[in-house]
């Protein structure tokens, strides 16, 4: 074959694999996405969920490049410390508090006096310079909660996930955000509809106009759990049966399963629990990512039997 068709040939097929690779380097872009956006829609409010490509090792907050690509590095971090509970802090204009379980504020505190401005808010004790692992010195920090809500701009609100569920809450009328961290524990106490309750006694927020998001996190095709989760749950939840599968359902499905094992579906349980909260289905989206098996997306926990890897949720008024 002469040389010149054999040129030819050779051209088209590195204009072939010049192609492929570009895009493939742009799925793998894609694909190695620091965060995903939350909220897209509203015009009020910025909130994400970092992947797995923007989460952090050890310290869990945070990730100095996700922050940055999101322009949210100048804004005042707030930190609950995630006990798997149900205690919310509020941050407002003149204080911070937690309040409980049972509605009661159990701690208080301001800012320094000389310091008129947000950012200036500090909890003595709590934060101490030095600590590593507690992240970011000047950050807002609940001890013992697993959420925040507030009404103030300039506050980023944030939880760390590796398969426990995020639930963000965002209320137009009132300018009013929230977030808080569901594992199954929170999950169980009702700590979502804690919060929508929460918003509505502090700023009136009203349930049937809020938006809330919830997951990425664990789905019902990979938490598995023993009988006396479920058994928990039923004690609570008189629905708690409708969001589980017994491994003979769950492996009639086509998943694995192993005996005696229950398949529970979290993300079922809380928009349930928001929807007796007063929100309305079609405000209500939940995520269909699944962390534990989502490998190229996502740390998880369960997946990796253990992991110090975090990926942090946050939302911010803007």
């Amino acid at each position: 074959m002469p040389s010149f068709f054999l040129g030819q040939k050779l051209f088209r097929l590195l204009c072939y694999c010049g192609k492929y690779l570009t895009l493939k380097a742009g799925r793998d872009m894609i694909m190695k996405k620091l965060y995903i956006d939350i909220f897209e829609n509203e015009k009020g409010v910025k909130a994400f969920f970092s992947t797995k490509h923007g989460a952090s090792n050890g310290s869990p907050y945070y990730n100095a490049e996700t922050l940055s690509s999101l322009g949210l590095m100048d804004l005042q971090p707030v930190q609950p410390n995630q006990v798997h509970e149900a205690k919310i802090g509020i941050v407002g204009k003149e204080k911070c508090g937690i309040i409980d379980e049972a509605g009661k504020e159990i701690m208080s505190w301001g800012r320094m006096e000389e310091s008129p401005v947000i950012e200036s808010w500090i909890q003595g004790g709590v934060a101490g310079p030095g600590n590593e692992e507690a992240g970011n010195e000047s950050a807002i920090r609940f001890p013992r909660t697993d959420g925040a809500i507030t009404d103030q701009p300039g506050v980023l609100l944030t939880t760390v996930h590796a398969d426990c569920l995020p639930v963000w809450f965002y209320d137009e009328e009132h300018h009013a955000i929230g977030l808080v961290h569901a594992g199954w524990r929170g999950t169980l106490a009702g700590i979502a509809p804690k919060a929508v309750r929460l918003m509505n006694e502090t700023y009136g927020s009203n349930p049937a106009k809020m938006k809330a998001y919830i997951g990425p996190g664990i789905s019902q095709c990979c938490f598995e759990t023993g009988p006396e989760v479920l058994e928990a749950f039923r004690s609570e939840w008189d629905f708690a049966d409708e969001y589980s599968e017994t491994a003979e359902e769950h492996a009639a499905k086509g998943r694995p399963a192993n005996e005696g094992k229950c398949y529970i579906d979290i993300k079922g349980i809380n928009v349930r629990e928001l929807l007796q909260a007063g929100l309305l289905p079609e405000n209500i989206e939940v995520s269909t990512h699944c962390t534990c098996c989502e490998p190229g997306t996502f740390a998880s926990y369960r997946r990796e039997g253990g992991t110090y890897m975090r990926m942090g949720a946050g939302i911010c008024l803007l």
